[in-house]
């Protein structure tokens, strides 16, 4: 009797585990990325931010201003909009490796 109640606690356990490590993995799999299929080219920052909702990352190089939205290591790019900062406007979209958008030069 003492061995079904250790073996259904495990089973138990292990259940949970697997429950909360797929809602975990869903809410990370769809929710920045979907956010992001929404963005377009010109956005100013503020717009990009109320629309992506997480906080981002923030680096500045050569004139430019790059918000990066982390995911697990299991994705393969995370989402990140580069920022022109003399205009302040969207200039590169990039959501996942099969979908970029970028400002003609």
């Amino acid at each position: 009797m003492r061995r079904l109640k250790l073996v259904a606690g495990f089973l138990g356990g292990g259940i949970v585990l697997i429950v909360v490590g797929l809602w975990v993995f869903d809410y990370f799999k769809g929710r920045p990325i979907e956010r992001c299929f929404q963005l377009q080219l010109g956005m100013t920052r503020s717009e990009v931010e109320t629309a992506m909702k997480d906080p981002p990352i923030v680096s500045k190089e050569d004139g430019r201003t790059r918000l990066l939205y982390p995911l697990p290591i299991l994705y393969d790019t995370s989402p990140q909009v580069s920022f022109d900062d003399s205009t302040n406007r969207a200039i590169e979209i990039i959501c996942a490796e099969h979908y970029r958008l970028r400002a003609p030069k």
